[in-house]
């Protein structure tokens, strides 16, 4: 039985005999140099407050490094199952929707970083300066909109019982390499 080593632009599969072992990404040395990091981040404390229209929750990032660092994060929150969608972002969402050109509300890692050096810094997410061995905690808002933002519904009505389901958090580098990335299931 042969080991098989397959690439796909930066997602590497490797294959023993007929069964996938492991999915990582991989980049060239040189490129992994830069972008390397044990940066960890979570959310937690999620809460709902009806009064205020906001979906409070807490990001912490964790910096195990022995160097400084200063990064980004956003979290975003969706609802695909209502329509129209409940979709937001944090910090700044008219400033991250806008500069991801999305008409429809809808993110993702990559439409933040692929326009990162044009982007205002109120777009790139909350800036978070780390120092060594350090971590912050931050406190953080959904907006609960009663109405979509959006421009494919602006204006249209969400249902108040769809809160978000699905929040991803990423965390970006200073030059907007994604470093950090996880996704929650909401009940």
């Amino acid at each position: 039985m042969q080991n098989i080593l397959l690439s796909f632009g930066a997602r590497t599969y490797v294959f023993l005999g007929a069964i996938v072992v492991s999915t990582f990404f991989a980049l060239p040395k040189e490129l992994a140099a830069q972008t390397a990091s044990n940066i960890t981040a979570s959310l937690s404390d999620f809460k709902i407050d009806r009064p205020n229209a906001e979906y409070l929750f807490t990001l912490k990032v964790n910096n195990p490094e022995s160097v400084d660092k200063t990064v980004y994060a956003v979290v975003y929150g969706v609802n695909d199952l209502a329509s129209p969608p409940r979709r937001s972002a944090w910090p700044m969402p008219g400033f991250i929707f806008s500069e991801s050109g999305t008409e429809r509300g809808a993110l993702s890692s990559s439409s933040i970083s692929r326009n990162w050096k044009t982007r205002t810094d109120y777009g790139k997410g909350v800036k978070v300066p780390l120092k060594a061995g350090g971590s912050d905690v931050i406190e953080g808002v959904l907006p609960i909109e009663s109405t979509s933002p959006h421009g494919a519904w602006r204006g249209q009505r969400i249902n108040p019982n769809a809160m978000y389901n699905e929040i991803y958090l990423w965390v970006f580098s200073d030059s907007g390499q994604l470093i950090f990335e996880k996704k929650y299931e909401i009940n």
